[in-house]
């Protein structure tokens, strides 16, 4: 059990806040996302009301009444009273049907409960979308052209880490000059590490925020930063340019460059 006043500090305190909703279109994820949600019993949200003001978010944005289950948004008339979303598990659900049958509880929408209640024993944190981020240089103009041994291969397994190039096999893709280059080669760009190495076959990363630093290939350069689903590419003429995140795999990284028949599908966010 655990109080709302106490969730909304403990999710401060985490970098949070207590869940609210923007839209029906957010509505929907959450419902959709809450589906996974596993609790004994039910989730604070970042909403309360009391007799004055009626139901509202923690901003001071009115709460949609759609959003709550039948009979529950009348419940604050005596004063102040907090929304909750039904979290439990099928089971949880299936043996407390009973007890609450009537009610108005149900898994698709708010429910309201006193600022203590023994049923609640968990709640919902949002974080605000950040999307960490760096530069990054292209690693076929980096290195490897002169032939000698990659530093970054490993010296017992001759293996590269991070899909580095590999200098005597490969030395055939580096760009060496800026005559060679010119403005067909891309060797700086926007992403979430200090270097990558794109080649054909890399896959679209599992989100664009930037929370995956680890990932590999272009992966790292699909960053959603001024949310216009764009990266700015530097090449070696001197100009910048605004790529959009899917034609990323068009542009030529290496001298052997070819773009892929089928381009990786990259997520929403």
């Amino acid at each position: 059990m655990i109080s709302w006043r106490s969730a909304r500090k403990d999710a401060e305190r985490r970098g949070g806040k207590l869940a609210t909703i923007d839209n029906d279109a957010e509505w929907e994820e959450f419902q959709e996302a809450a589906k996974d949600f596993r609790t004994w019993g039910y989730s604070w949200m970042g909403t309360h009301s009391d007799s004055e003001n009626g139901w509202r978010w923690l901003d001071g944005r009115e709460v949609n009444e759609d959003y709550f289950a039948i009979g529950e948004m009348e419940k604050a008339a005596d004063g102040h009273i907090y929304g909750v979303y039904d979290t439990r598990s099928k089971r949880t659900r299936a043996r407390d049907e009973k007890v609450e049958e009537g009610s108005g509880k149900q898994k698709e929408g708010l429910c309201s409960m006193p600022a203590i209640h023994r049923n609640v024993t968990a709640y919902i944190i949002e974080y605000e979308s950040t999307a960490t981020s760096s530069y990054m240089m292209n690693s076929w103009a980096l290195s490897g052209h002169n032939n000698k041994r990659n530093r970054n291969v490993r010296q017992k397994s001759g293996q590269c880490p991070d899909n580095h190039p590999q200098v005597e096999e490969e030395k055939h893709k580096f760009w060496i000059s800026s005559e060679m280059g010119g403005s067909n080669a891309p060797i700086f760009t926007e992403g979430v590490w200090a270097d990558f190495t794109p080649r054909e076959s890399d896959g679209a990363p599992k989100s664009l925020s930037g929370g995956d630093p680890m990932s590999a290939g272009i992966a790292r350069a699909c960053l959603n930063r001024y949310q216009d689903f764009a990266n700015n590419v530097s090449f070696m003429d001197g100009r910048v340019e605004s790529v959009q995140l899917s034609k990323l795999w068009t542009l030529k990284w290496h001298r052997q460059w070819k773009t892929p028949a089928k381009l990786p599908k990259l997520p929403k966010q």
